[in-house]
């Protein structure tokens, strides 16, 4: 995408919403790959969810084409709460402990040791994939004794709300795509810790395993 963008003089723009602020185990997701966008867009993490807040970071040299003399040479965005002193304030404190307590490091960390105990999910019945990128993963459903064929929304569901039950609370991605709601969903706070990851994977594992039984004698 990016040599395309370059190629074609279009302007790249990545949204870091959910992959920015350590969660991909880097500060931005974006910087796995070598790219370097135009415009980021950001939020959620940028204040660990204490306020709403949100930010667009561009090119200098984008910037600066709004700060001639012409009247209308300024962008004009505005919303009700921009520039919210106190969303603001906590933002700043927000990136100031990540950086003093290492937050994107240990997610790294924490993203490996996740990664490691959901391998064990890969094999069973109801598993076709397992994939991982960070502190965040996805554990793709089937059908059972298929390969890859989506099961019935209802299956994703009643795993989610039986790791409820069991004090545990995952997602599970929308109904977007008819027929394909069949991914879970793993996006645990970033100080989470090696015992409450195991538990997390062991509690999915057993959910898993009562589905399939219960699928089993149906």
């Amino acid at each position: 995408m990016q040599e395309i963008c370059r190629r074609y003089g279009v302007l790249l723009i990545v949204d870091e919403v959910i992959c920015g602020f350590g969660r991909t185990g880097k500060r931005f997701g974006h910087q796995h790959f070598g790219v370097v966008p135009d415009i980021v867009t950001m939020a959620k993490g940028i204040t660990s969810a204490y306020l709403p807040l949100s930010a667009t970071a561009v090119r200098a040299d984008l910037y600066e084409a709004f700060t001639g003399d012409d009247p209308l040479a300024h962008l004009r965005h505005i919303n009700t709460f921009g520039g919210h002193p106190a969303a603001s304030a906590v933002g700043l404190k927000t990136l100031t402990l990540m950086e003093e307590r290492g937050i994107v490091e240990q997610a790294a960390a924490r993203g490996e040791f996740l990664a490691a105990a959901l391998a064990e999910l890969r094999g069973h019945p109801l598993v076709s994939d397992v994939r991982t990128f960070g502190l965040m993963a996805g554990i793709e459903l089937r059908k059972p004794g298929t390969e890859k064929t989506p099961p019935s929304d209802d299956l994703a569901t009643r795993t989610v709300a039986l790791c409820r039950q069991r004090g545990v609370i995952i997602g599970k991605n929308s109904d977007t795509v008819p027929g394909m709601s069949n991914v879970l969903t793993l996006a645990p706070p970033l100080v989470i810790s090696e015992d409450e990851i195991r538990l997390m994977v062991d509690t999915l594992g057993a959910a898993l395993d009562e589905v399939a039984a219960d699928a089993g004698r149906g």
